[in-house]
């Protein structure tokens, strides 16, 4: 992932939002499937890599480590930790 860092803040809640996209399965939608399984895994990276100033992201990364993507449990962990550091 390209380094993302502190500027990125503006997108702290849009990610957020982002994390829900479509947990735990495929959608019951019509037409064709818009479910990424390892979406979740991207933006919890992206929010780690935002770093302390994505704080507000804590309780919904919380979530995720229920998640049963092993992918996006291990990058929750990961951005948690970076996000909780010092």
């Amino acid at each position: 992932m390209k380094a993302v860092g502190p500027a990125a803040h503006a997108a702290v809640v849009p990610l957020i939002k982002a994390l829900d996209t479509f947990p735990g399965g495929s959608p019951a939608l019509d037409g064709p499937v818009r479910y990424y399984p390892d979406v979740r895994s991207v933006v919890a990276e992206a929010l780690g890599a935002i770093g302390s100033r994505a704080k507000e992201a804590v309780p919904a990364l919380q979530k995720v480590l229920n998640d049963p993507d092993a992918g996006a449990r291990s990058a929750a962990s990961d951005a948690l930790k970076r996000l909780t550091a010092n």
